[in-house]
C-alpha cells in the first residue's frame, strides 16, 4: 500500500476499503474468467460436457482457466 501511495497518509479505514474494493475486483475477474474457461471447455467437448462427472469438469475447467491467466 505504500508503495502505491508514498507520500500520503491513509486512515485505517480508508485502507480497510482500498483493501475491500480491491479483493472484489480481483474476485470480479477471476469469477467472469472461471465463466470464459467454463465456456471454452464445454466448446471443446461440444455438449457433453454437463455429462462429465463434476471431478472431470472442474479440473477441465481449472486447466482452461490456467491456460486463460498464462496467456495474459
Amino acid at each position: 500500500m505504500l508503495r502505491l501511495f508514498p507520500r500520503r497518509r491513509l486512515s485505517g479505514s480508508n485502507m480497510c476499503r482500498w483493501y475491500d474494493v480491491a479483493c472484489a475486483q480481483v474476485q470480479r475477474e477471476n469469477e467472469a474468467q472461471r465463466q470464459s474457461s467454463v465456456a471454452v471447455a464445454n466448446s471443446l467437448l461440444g455438449g457433453g460436457y454437463k455429462n462429465l462427472p463434476e471431478s472431470v469438469r472442474t479440473a477441465l475447467s481449472d486447466q482452461v482457466f490456467q491456460l486463460n491467466r498464462a496467456v495474459r
